[in-house]
């Protein structure tokens, strides 16, 4: 059974706690003359009243100590924090179909994008400011990532085949990057994974559904599900300038710490089985490994010396050897899981299945289960700060 919020209204409970003031001890038998009103003081930034919503973040935020698990809930349009322990803190709504997020190196504040509503929203984690805020970028926003150096975040549009730039000062829209027509040799008609399902249509344009940056700030490099390839965008020049190979139905598009590699997952089509993580070298898109992982490799993860990846359909989790390129370890898991994460020292991941509703943590040095989170509306995206 699943209980929301326990922690966090404890939390509540001890921050209101420090609020209240005794009563006195006594009074005065003998009425004296009224005493003049005291003047009202101005509001101040932080003496705003809290809304519930906020009220929550800031409880998370007093007990989030210990590391964070935000997993987005695309079908309840919300995301629940999870202690490290698996512990519920809340569940917070914040849009429609949110589908990506993005933390700052603190990890203070956490973006989201919303691909329902083309929205981006930042969550300001403080137990004394806690903040939500949220601007409208696009149309589809599909994934993120964020450049603190430069204070912008990228935000990658499906319907309108770019990265919108939002100035996270300002937190607001400052530039477009278009992507080119055109995909890897010339392509420009979508494979069958992109036709709308209404009325049958192609469904115009690359369609990006993943992004990362490259570790020294040069590069963003982006999946598109649409012509199965990857761009490469020169950050310095905003533009497009180089195209890889990708694969059918891609999902997502990791580089490795070093910036040396990138690991490209794809799901395949109803014509086209996808059964391999490709592995390509950054510097110019040549194909270094295809590892076989299961029927749909649905996400691929990197922290440390640690790299997992798994088969949407088949339920296969599977432990990399980057030195060898090969599978070192698998765990049989029910089909349907979605998503992967790994804690920033590689010593734990989580995985949420889309199907059942479920979060579970594994320990990746044995493969035990961890903890297992159960009911939530379908986990497609983890992040573990």
């Amino acid at each position: 059974m699943r209980i929301r919020g326990i922690r966090a209204l404890a939390c509540a409970l001890l921050m209101g706690a420090a609020l209240l003031v005794g009563c006195s001890g006594g009074s005065d038998p003998t009425p004296g003359p009224a005493p003049s009103p005291e003047p009202t003081p101005a509001p101040t930034p932080g003496s705003q009243e809290l809304t519930p919503n906020e009220e929550l973040v800031a409880a998370i935020a007093a007990c989030a100590s210990e590391g964070l698990i935000c997993v987005v809930e695309y079908m309840g349009n919300s995301v629940t924090f999870l202690t490290a322990s698996g512990e519920d803190l809340g569940t917070l709504n914040v849009g429609v179909n949110p589908a990506a997020m993005a933390v700052t190196a603190d990890k203070r504040q956490i973006y989201i994008a919303n691909f329902g509503n083309g929205e981006v929203v930042r969550i300001t984690l403080s137990a004394d400011e806690p903040a939500i805020e949220r601007v409208r970028v696009g149309t589809r926003p599909m994934a993120l990532a964020l450049d603190e150096e430069r204070g912008l975040l990228y935000v990658a549009d499906y319907y309108l085949n770019s990265i919108r730039l939002l100035d996270t000062r300002l937190m607001s829209l400052v530039g477009t990057i278009q992507l080119e027509p055109k995909g890897f040799a010339a392509r420009e008609e979508a494979p069958d994974c992109c036709f709308d399902p209404l009325d049958g249509t192609v469904i115009e344009g690359r369609r990006p559904v993943s992004c990362t940056m490259s570790p020294d700030g040069k590069h963003l490099y982006t999946g598109n599900i649409g012509t199965y390839d990857e761009s490469v965008i020169d950050l310095e020049a905003s533009a497009e300038v180089d195209k890889y190979d990708g694969v059918i139905g891609v999902r997502d598009v990791v580089l490795s710490p070093d910036g040396r590699y990138l690991l490209i997952a794809g799901v395949g089509s109803e014509l086209i089985e996808s059964n391999e993580l490709v592995v390509r070298l950054a510097a110019d898109g040549s194909e270094v490994a295809r590892i076989y992982i299961g029927k749909d490799v649905g996400a691929v993860a990197w922290a440390g010396e640690t790299v997992a990846a798994i088969a949407k359909e088949t339920g296969e989790f599977c432990l990399i050897d980057p030195a060898t390129w090969t599978v070192a370890r698998t765990l049989q898991m029910d089909p349907g899981i979605a998503d992967v994460s790994l804690s920033p020292d590689g010593s734990r991941a989580y995985v949420g299945n889309s199907d059942t509703g479920d979060v579970t943590c594994l320990d990746t040095a044995t493969l035990e289960e961890v903890w297992t989170v159960k009911g939530l509306a379908d986990p497609r995206f983890i992040m573990a700060l």
